[in-house]
């Protein structure tokens, strides 16, 4: 019987740090975030690392466009602290 290989890098990462941590994660790192998520979810072989990866993916992404349109709402409205 062969045994897994250990898990290495986005695979580690993802696939054993908890869920809090990966929402946490998520909710306050914004671009990284996605970026990283999106690069695991591209590149992990392991399941749980791709199916962590991907609820990164989807809460960084809801965050990252939730800020995008309320720095420019923001803006629009003059509150952007322009000259």
């Amino acid at each position: 019987v062969r045994q897994k290989a250990p898990l290495t890098g986005l695979d580690h990462t993802f696939a054993k740090t908890d869920m809090v941590g990966l929402v946490i994660f998520g909710l306050c790192c914004g671009w990284v975030a996605v970026i990283l998520s999106l690069v695991a979810l591209l590149t992990c072989k392991d399941e749980t690392a791709k199916r962590n990866a991907m609820i990164v993916l989807i809460i960084a992404g809801v965050v990252a466009v939730a800020h995008t349109i309320g720095a420019l709402a923001a803006n629009a409205a003059g509150a952007g602290g322009g000259f």
